[in-house]
């Protein structure tokens, strides 16, 4: 029985799985972006039979690549009143307090937005 884990991402597609005496398994297929389930098939194919797996866990990098790099669909934000939800803009900034620091562009821009 395998415990098996997934990610799609931008070029590749890959698998890891952990076998009943611990050794670590991984492989790799290409990410097919007209049908990312198909990625995923072909590497479970090339690496082992579904049946033997007890767990499945499955994760994706495209979104985040698609949210870091600004593609993809547009997006609409319906806030509540007085909510500043879509804008905040508080990631990781260590500079935060520094002049001359610039806010990234909101991923949601207020035109956008529903009122």
């Amino acid at each position: 029985m395998l415990r098996v884990a997934t990610d799609i991402g931008g070029t590749f597609t890959g698998l890891v799985f952990v076998t009943p005496d611990g050794e670590v398994v991984s492989g790799k297929s290409h990410t097919t972006p007209a049908q990312f389930e198909q990625g995923v098939m072909d590497v479970i194919a090339a690496a082992h039979k579904p049946s033997d797996f007890v767990s499945f866990v499955h994760g994706t990098t495209i979104v985040i690549n698609a949210i870091t790099e600004r593609k993809g669909a547009k997006v609409g934000c319906s806030p509540v009143r007085g909510s500043a939800t879509c804008w905040n803009r508080r990631g990781n900034r260590p500079d935060f307090i520094q002049p001359g620091v610039r806010k990234p562009k909101p991923l949601v821009p207020r035109t956008c937005a529903a009122r």
